[in-house]
Formats: C-alpha cells, structure tokens, sequence
C-alpha cells in the first residue's frame, strides 16, 4: 500500500500551480517521509479549493470519541480504498475528497514470498514534477480541548501494469488524479459515476521508476535525504 512518499518544495508546488488559482501556506517538504510518522503535507480541499494548505497524513474519523482513540485510527487509516468510496468512506467521498501534492512515492517488490528479501523502488512522474494524489479528509475535533486537526487518507487502486510489476505482493496504487480531473474531484455536485471514472488505475506510459539503496529500510538512518531518491547503487553515499 502507499506508506512512503515525497513532497515538492514550497517554491516548486508554487511553480507547478502558477496558471492554477491557489495560494500555498508554508509546509516541510520531504524527500521521503512515512505516513506512520503522521508528517503534515500540502493539500488542497474541497471546503478551501483555492488554499493549499499541511493536513496529517492519516484520518482521524468522525466517530473518533477522544484523542487516543483518533489516534489510532489515524494509523489504520493511512490509506482507504477505492473499491469501499460508496460504503464505508462514502461521507468523506461525498463532501471530503482532497488532492495530495506529492513528486514521488516509494514501493516495495517481493522476491520471496514472505517479503523477507525486498527491492525498494522510487516512482515519479517525468522530469520529477509534482502530481497529486486523490484523497479524503476530515477535520478531527478534539472535544476535550476544542483543538482542530486536519487529517486525510489517501485512496488507492488496484495497480496498474507498472505497479502490479513493482508492488507484487498487494498489488495497489494510490489514486492518481490527474490536472483535469482536478475539478471533478473537488467538485461538490460531481456524482457517483463521475467519481468512478477518477477513481481508476493510472493509464500506462506517465510513470516512471528506478530501483534505490535498501538503506531506506536501515533503522535509526536519516532517509530524509535527497540521496535516498538517487538510483540505486551499493550503499547510499559510496
């Protein structure tokens, strides 16, 4: 599933929305980043289609009854498949769809079958520019305290040709929505039929991939590096 991903700088998103009518706030970029550690990232909301703005990767849902409890489902609900948009998630798909500006994901290949010898993968869209994933949200309010989280998870696929060949085991994608879907997707009058037609695997051709260091995995190193996206050779910094 999408675990791991990284984000543009505030001055690329900027670059990349300049015909868009959006205004960024100030976020950390990640050049890889894990949604178990609940980062905050860009995204843009159906409620605020013009504001992008850090959300928390990981929904905290509706019937979260304190802040332990949100935070939990937080962790179960890093991502959210498309194949439940119209059951289990259908209030958020209904009013709480979002984009998630990212510029790569990270994927692991089996090549046994209980995933004890794993290849990570670095995925990207063509000369590294940012796209964006589609996602829903909920804005979790603490009732102890009154606190406002803003907290989404991002929808998956089932996987297209290329990600079927990487992520071999579940054989997942996220959601990709692309430029012009953008209003569809955060369209409150758009219907079930036309948010099926989004919710779709990625056409081939527009992805792109290469194999990275398995350093990535070393517990206790720093993988927020711009190193860590580099094409895989016998150890990260040789």
């Amino acid at each position: 599933m999408c675990y791991h991903k990284s984000t543009p700088s505030r001055h690329g998103l900027e670059t990349y929305l300049r015909d868009f009518d959006a205004k960024v706030l100030d976020y950390e970029p990640f050049y890889h980043v894990s949604g178990f550690s609940h980062p905050q990232v860009p995204v843009l909301t159906m409620d605020e289609p013009h504001l992008v703005q850090p959300y928390m990767w990981g929904l905290a849902p509706l019937w979260a009854k304190d802040r332990k409890d949100a935070q939990g489902w937080a962790t179960r609900l890093l991502n959210a498949t498309c194949e439940k948009a119209f059951s289990t998630y259908k209030p958020y798909v209904k009013s709480c769809r979002c984009l998630i500006f990212v510029d790569g994901i990270f994927e692991w290949q089996w090549k046994d079958e209980k995933g004890k010898e794993k290849i990570p993968y670095y995925i990207f869209m063509e000369s590294h520019k940012p796209f964006t994933l589609g996602g829903i949200y909920n804005n979790w309010v603490d009732r102890e305290t009154g606190e406002v989280f803003h907290t989404y998870s991002v929808m998956t696929t089932p996987a297209n040709e290329l990600m079927t060949e990487i992520h071999n085991n579940k054989k997942r994608m996220p959601l990709i929505v692309n430029e012009k879907e953008w209003g569809i997707w955060l369209d409150p009058s758009s219907n079930e039929e036309q948010l099926k037609q989004v919710m779709i695997p990625y056409p081939e051709g527009f992805l792109q991939c290469h194999q990275i260091s398995s350093d990535i995995t070393k517990r206790g190193f720093n993988t927020n590096v711009p190193e860590i996206q580099g094409e895989f050779r016998d150890t990260l910094f040789s």
